[in-house]
């Protein structure tokens, strides 16, 4: 009936139009499984894309390449796991766990996806404990520094907390608030001795009654910093001596080497480093034996240069003063003798 009608009113070329545009439309079925296929890959679902690829007849299979799927998909994770570390390098815990969440929605089946989400929401889930222990703290002090009470309620609008009751007289309060931040600060004793003591030092201001346990924690981490305070000393000193020893080593090679301003430095610093009446004894004979010396040495250039001097080798004698000169800058008769030299050298160069 309906073809008889399309005869009349369209004729037979536009009815072969609409046969093959009919055909062609059901050949292509947007719900087929290629479709369904390419759609999961379009879209990322590479997981769902893998599981219905074997469903695939072999000709329809021939479209797709599972190998590049797989490549594919463990690029995309990859990616995941780098932009959710890069979120988390800027501390957007929440940016990072949408990412994540993303891309498992797309490959649930992702362990290093699960693995990573478990972990940062574990990490999250901590960071919200110690933010309430925070809170905890503050009005722990808020406490002690004699604040009215109300007030310190008033901060915590969400998560309340057990010991928040008002059928609880301020010293029941106070009690559970101490009970509290005690058992952070015994927990943190492992890991971090500056808040334990902070914590169960509050706890021990706000508590009634002395508590035993807290004070024990206390008295440990006082006679362990007490401790770790000798090690360090005793640390200290053995650098020390061991330097004291390396000037020793290093002024009685240079003192032997003739090298005199070399082992003047040691023993300048050698007095910097000694502490004890021997070092300090040591420093004292060392610097007046290499007092003695360095006149000996002074004593014998000079005569050297006034034989030089003598003969007429100008040069030579300011050569010789000269480098005397660097023991004892100060040496007078070596400046006079220096003086005489260039003088007498000027008067002879003008004479040419």
């Amino acid at each position: 009936m309906c073809l008889s009608v399309l005869k009349r009113f369209v004729g037979y070329p536009l009815i072969y139009l609409l046969l093959l545009s009919l055909i062609s439309a059901c050949s292509h079925n947007p719900f087929n499984k290629t479709s369904k296929l390419q759609w999961l890959l379009d879209n990322q679902r590479y997981d769902e894309a893998i599981a219905l690829y074997p469903t695939l007849k072999e000709e329809q299979q021939a479209s797709f390449n599972l190998q590049q799927m797989t490549t594919d998909r463990d690029t995309f994770i990859a990616t995941s796991l780098k932009e959710s570390r890069r979120e988390l390098g800027k501390q957007q815990w929440l940016n990072a766990e949408a990412i994540l969440e993303t891309g498992l929605s797309k490959t649930p089946e992702s362990h290093a996806l699960k693995t990573e989400l478990a972990v940062l929401q574990q990490r999250m889930s901590r960071l919200e404990a110690d933010y309430l222990s925070h809170i905890q703290l503050l009005i722990a002090q808020q406490y002690i520094e004699r604040q009215p009470l109300d007030e310190k309620w008033q901060r915590v609008t969400q998560n309340r907390l057990p010991y928040q009751h008002t059928s609880l007289s301020t010293q029941q309060r106070r009690n559970a608030l101490a009970n509290i931040l005690g058992s952070r600060g015994l927990d943190l004793l492992a890991t971090n001795t500056t808040e334990a003591k902070r914590y169960l030092n509050a706890a021990n201001t706000l508590a009634e009654e002395p508590n035993e346990a807290w004070e024990l924690a206390i008295n440990s981490l006082q006679q362990k910093k007490a401790n770790n305070a000798i090690k360090a000393q005793k640390k200290q000193q053995k650098i020390r001596e061991l330097a004291f020893s390396d000037l020793q080593k290093n002024f009685q090679q240079h003192f032997k080497n003739n090298d005199y301003l070399k082992a003047q430095k040691s023993l300048k610093h050698g007095s910097k480093v000694a502490k004890t009446s021997a070092e300090k004894s040591w420093i004292n004979n060392q610097q007046r034996i290499l007092n003695s010396a360095i006149q000996e040495k002074i004593d014998a250039s000079i005569k050297r240069g006034q034989i030089s001097y003598s003969k007429g080798q100008i040069d030579q004698a300011i050569s010789i003063w000269k480098q005397a000169q660097t023991l004892d800058p100060n040496n007078r008769q070596l400046k006079e003798s220096l003086e005489r030299a260039y003088k007498f050298k000027q008067t002879y160069e003008s004479l040419k």
